[in-house]
């Protein structure tokens, strides 16, 4: 086993550091210029740090591999598919002629190597859209880090995050309500078996990590089992359940919690047995943490081959359940699925969510105990029994509140970086 999971480690870093053929961030030739505007230097900053764990003699010539083939002709194939799938709608919502909204996503994704992709979602077809005061999905992890580093925060801060069984010991033992580990498993099949037996539905993670990868949750039916993946495919046999077991064990140490329902006010989202998650993330101001905002994610309806949600906005200090991103998920959308997916997610707008002051005060509680991490995003379920943490991101993802108008480009510049 422990083999195994060595070459799907050796494999994972071959087919995301060595294989794929995307630059690893935002890069121009006006990097090499000894002195750059401050967004330019910034993008440059995070790009030199997006080398993850490759020796940087080994991560170089790939890179510049990597930029060559894009900006030669890497970048075009993304653009066919991008401008095939949103030309109709830019059209038709904005009156931006086809040739026009090829033309600057092709800018974008030449010049600086952005992904067409996330130039279409960030807008970057309009013409009053500033590109580098964004940040993009490579640049995630890199930004985390290089706000982390300002901070203070080491490998122990970021290892401790990432074992979710050690972070839910620390924390429990400060008084905070984390979900319950039934066991963990390094593979065992009769594990899961003996779980579903003493609490019925669980939930099954990877215990180190992040973003749910695998996660699926399963239940007893008949004389077997059924399930449905974090991602949002249906596991509707006991064989389905036991091949999601394997892919999910075969990446690492596994934890088996009690699959968490949710509370009757969110339930309206979810009519069916889905989760609702809510973020809640903090940062630190000086040397007291604060509550930036919530983020209420639902998982959409349909047997989905990708996860996809929707999301509400949490006001910080009343609790108060906000329709703030219609206009960004309903992007992609036709207009005839657009309105159902608006009426589903304004069932609950402005109303109250549950529990709201006593997951804000957990949540700041928590990151306390972990000061030298900038920001952390904390995943609770809220049940009629009161708030529970699952786990805590220090890589969470900024999409949303980008769109919400915070400049992490500007941030990082008042910070001094």
């Amino acid at each position: 086993m422990r083999l195994k999971r060595i070459l799907a480690g050796m494999l994972r870093v071959w087919r995301h550091e060595v294989a794929r053929l995307q630059p690893s961030g935002l890069f121009t030739w006006r990097y090499l210029r000894p002195r750059l505007p401050p967004k330019q230097a910034m993008h440059r900053a995070l790009w030199w740090r997006s080398r993850n764990r490759l020796p940087r003699l080994l991560w170089l010539p790939l890179e510049v591999f990597r930029i060559l083939h894009w900006q030669c002709i890497g970048y075009r194939r993304a653009l066919d598919v991008t401008v095939a799938a949103c030309a109709e709608q830019v059209v038709k919502t904005e009156g931006i002629a086809v040739a026009l909204l090829r033309s600057r996503i092709s800018a974008w994704a030449r010049h600086w190597c952005i992904p067409p992709e996330e130039a279409y979602t960030h807008g970057l077809y309009r013409d009053d859209m500033d590109g580098l005061s964004l940040l993009y999905a490579a640049e995630l992890l890199p930004y985390h880090r290089l706000m982390n580093s300002r901070h203070g925060a080491g490998q122990a801060d970021y290892r401790i995050v990432q074992d979710k069984q050690r972070l839910a010991e620390r924390l429990a033992g400060i008084g905070i309500p984390m979900a319950a580990t039934v066991r963990m498993s390094d593979g065992n099949s009769e594990d899961l078996a003996s779980a579903l037996t003493a609490t019925g539905a669980v939930f099954c993670k990877l215990r180190f990590g992040s973003r749910g990868e695998s996660a699926f949750m399963a239940e007893p039916s008949g004389a077997g089992m059924i399930g449905r993946t974090l991602a949002g495919s249906r596991l509707d046999s006991e064989a389905a359940v036991l091949a999601a077991w394997k892919a999910l064990t075969g990446k690492g140490p596994v934890l088996i919690q009690p699959y968490l329902r949710n509370h009757p006010v969110l339930q309206v989202l979810s009519p069916g047995a889905d989760s609702i998650t809510l973020r809640v993330i903090t940062r630190m101001q000086g040397d007291t943490t604060a509550v930036w905002t919530g983020l209420l994610y639902v998982q959409a309806p349909g047997d989905l081959q990708e996860r996809e949600f929707w999301l509400l906005k949490i006001d910080a200090e009343s609790g108060k359940a906000f329709d703030a991103f219609g206009h960004w998920l309903d992007s992609d959308n036709d207009a005839e699925n657009a309105p159902s997916g608006c009426s589903q997610r304004c069932m609950l707008d402005g109303q109250a969510i549950p529990f709201w002051q006593d997951t804000v005060r957990h949540s700041m509680q928590a990151h306390a105990a972990l000061p030298r991490l900038w920001s952390i995003a904390w995943d609770w379920i809220i049940t009629p029994d009161g708030p529970f943490l699952l786990e805590g991101n220090a890589g969470w993802d900024l999409s949303p509140l980008q769109v919400l108008g915070v400049d992490f480009v500007q941030l990082a510049a008042a910070e001094g970086l």
